[in-house]
């Protein structure tokens, strides 16, 4: 058996791949849309509670200029980052006892295989990689697109919000799972996370990395092409997310009136955490995708790429380069049509996707340029 650790959505596609090779899987998840996923194409999976993956630590606020106030607020949210840390380290040590619970239930044999997806972000898969080395084969499938921005961390910067509470929980995890976590800068690096030195790691554990013959993009594709999830055609799917952080409210508002206006039949992908009390499209401004048929929130966008004829349009989603890289519908960002509060990570966003995709991306500039794109 072929034990894979799915994360997210990007890491399911690539256990689909081996499937359609033929190799029996089972999908060992801490997410539930993968969980339900699972369920609803009939895979063999094992679901462990992420409790312990996310501490609450009182990330400080960045003042945009400098301010008193919120310099205060930042010495109270310290303050309560410290005394959270022996809960933390209970929920860490609960966490530990569930992976240690979840290796015996396993039962593997030197003629199974574990393959993990990540050397950065989630310590559950590190951990139940260093455990099941001693068990069965381990094998690591380098990851691709954002988890292959993570860069080792350099310095700090004021972006990067989170480099405090970083390095705190950096400390707890090693301490509780003997992993030897260093820090990597996040995706663009907004942000500080933690992760192995994935060579040493390897060779500490005897893992060997994933044959695949094929890229990670050409893999996705083919796990597309032979996994129809969904029934119908469509011209149009909008993939949605969550941007009121870098976004001001009033262009979010418009976007959204000016989309569901489509004519054309369209299908809508919610983000799979997008809450009813969001400002999304599934929630506070669904009224405006009444007619729409809306794919249901496990569901990864991709697999909805065969059903879609004219075009894929989101303001930000991995999920772009993707259908950027098919080349059988028009590819579309919306985020030129966006006031945004943060200009910087706006120029970020949009170096790296015109990049990446190759410049097959499509940007409008107004809506009346949108319209005779999707013409």
């Amino acid at each position: 058996m072929n034990y894979f650790f799915c994360a997210a959505h990007t890491s399911f596609l690539v256990a689909l791949y081996l499937k359609s090779k033929g190799e029996p899987i089972c999908i060992i998840t801490h997410n539930k849309a993968v969980t339900e996923l699972c369920g609803h194409m009939g895979i063999e999976h094992k679901y462990i509670s992420r409790r312990g993956l996310n501490l609450g630590f009182p990330y400080p606020l960045i003042p945009k200029p400098f301010s008193l106030e919120v310099f205060k607020k930042n010495i109270i949210r310290s303050a309560k980052a410290l005394s959270r840390i022996p809960v933390c380290l209970k929920i860490l040590i609960d966490a530990k006892k569930r992976l240690n619970v979840l290796v015996r239930e396993l039962a593997v044999t030197r003629d199974d295989s574990f393959i993990f997806y990540s050397h950065v972000m989630d310590y559950f898969q590190l951990y139940l990689a260093k455990k099941l080395s001693k068990k069965c084969r381990v094998y690591y499938r380098r990851p691709g697109l954002t988890d292959a921005e993570c860069r080792p961390f350099t310095k700090h910067s004021a972006r990067q919000f989170n480099y405090r509470d970083t390095v705190v929980i950096k400390c707890m995890e090693n301490m509780v799972f003997g992993l030897n976590l260093v820090l990597y800068e996040g995706f663009q690096g907004w942000k500080v996370t933690t992760g192995v030195d994935i060579e040493k790691f390897r060779l500490k554990y005897g893992i060997d990395e994933l044959a695949a013959d094929k890229d990670h993009i050409e893999i996705q594709m083919e796990a597309i092409r032979n996994n129809r999830v969904i029934d119908g055609e469509y011209d149009y799917l909008f993939i949605d997310s969550d941007l009121l952080i870098w976004i001001t409210e009033d262009s979010i508002k418009k976007m959204y009136e000016e989309i569901a206006a489509l004519k054309e039949k369209a299908l809508m992908k919610a983000h799979p955490l997008a809450r009813s009390d969001s400002k999304t499209a599934r929630g506070e401004f669904s009224r405006y995708f009444a007619a729409w048929e809306d794919v249901p929130a496990y569901i990864p966008a991709e697999l909805t790429f065969g059903n879609i004829n004219k075009a894929v349009l989101s303001v930000v989603s991995v999920s772009l380069l993707t259908a950027a890289a098919m080349k059988q519908v028009k590819v579309i960002s919306l985020m030129d049509l966006l006031e945004w509060t943060d200009t910087v990570t706006k120029a970020k966003l949009k170096d790296y996707f015109s990049a990446a995709s190759g410049g097959q991306i499509l940007f409008p500039q107004s809506y009346e340029e949108l319209e005779r794109m999707l013409s």
